[in-house]
């Protein structure tokens, strides 16, 4: 049992970069704390590296979601079609 294959982190670390990548500023702060949180478990798990594959697997989706989750802030003249008009 102490021959625990080594996780595949590859997708991890790929979700990880493009996390990085986002500007906090764009984002409302509510759905950004989604991805600092998930950003942080999925850096805490690289750190330690002795972590199995589906540890990797899930914080890699964990991360993914809370990515696709963000929502952007209003700049004024964005029409996304997702409003709040009650026309």
């Amino acid at each position: 049992d102490s021959l625990v294959k080594k996780a595949d982190m590859t997708e991890l670390k790929a979700k990880v970069q493009a996390a990085k990548a986002l500007k906090a500023a764009d984002y409302t702060a509510e759905s950004w704390a989604a991805v600092e949180t998930a950003l942080e478990a999925a850096e805490q798990l690289l750190a330690d590296g002795n972590i199995s594959q589906k540890e990797a697997d899930q914080a890699a989706a964990l991360l993914k979601n809370a990515c696709d989750a963000l929502v952007k802030k209003n700049s004024g003249s964005n029409n996304n079609g997702s409003g709040n008009d009650s026309s």
